[in-house]
């Protein structure tokens, strides 16, 4: 004879056991998710900055700083040249084209 007690009693260690394993899976599936929108989130900056950088090239913003940096480069490597073989800046006044020089 079946005693239905007996046959649907609860197992508390195994439901316990049943519940904290889907916790697990759960948080497990959890941090999955977290890590992928972490790493979605990552590509898609990344896309941004390139589109950012393809814009600055196409519409010549890249050259136009590059260029200034090269100028800049130039104009401090032709100052040293000179301050190298002795120019002196202070012998002309910077603005001597609009102002004559006194008598």
């Amino acid at each position: 004879k079946l005693d239905k007690n007996k046959m649907f009693k609860l197992n508390e260690q195994q439901e316990y056991d049943n519940i904290n394993s889907f916790q697990k899976k759960h948080f497990i599936s959890t941090v999955i998710k977290m890590n992928i929108k972490r790493h979605c989130g990552v590509c898609e900056s990344s896309l941004e900055l390139l589109k950012l950088l393809k814009r600055e090239l196409m519409n010549g913003t890249r050259k136009d700083k590059l260029v200034a940096w090269w100028l800049s480069k130039i104009d401090k490597t032709v100052l040293q040249f000179l301050e190298n073989i002795g120019y002196d800046y202070n012998s002309i006044p910077e603005n001597y084209v609009e102002t004559p020089p006194d008598q």
